[in-house]
C-alpha cells in the first residue's frame, strides 16, 4: 500500500544536521532510499559498485511535534 509522510523542522541545529546528512549520502552515491517507520525516517545511499554504503536515522523528536506522521493510500484501481 502507497504512503505519503509528512514533516517539519524548525529549529537551526536540526535542519543543519539534516542538510549536512543529506550532502553526505550524496557523497556516498546517486541515489537515495527513504524508509519511513512509525518512529524513525531512514535514509540510506549505496554506491554505483556497491562498495560504500551509508544509514542515517533520524529519530521522532528529531522532527517537530505532531509534524511526523505517515499517511497509508488505498489503491486507486
Amino acid at each position: 500500500m502507497p504512503a505519503l509522510f509528512e514533516l517539519r523542522i524548525e529549529r537551526a541545529d536540526n535542519l543543519k544536521a539534516f542538510s549536512s546528512s543529506l550532502n553526505f549520502l550524496r557523497c556516498v552515491g546517486k541515489e537515495l532510499q527513504i524508509e519511513v517507520t512509525s518512529e524513525t525516517l531512514i535514509l540510506r545511499a549505496l554506491n554505483d559498485p556497491k562498495t560504500a554504503y551509508a544509514s542515517i536515522e533520524f529519530n521522532r523528536s528529531f522532527f517537530v511535534p505532531n509534524s511526523f506522521q505517515l499517511h497509508l493510500q488505498k489503491n486507486q484501481c
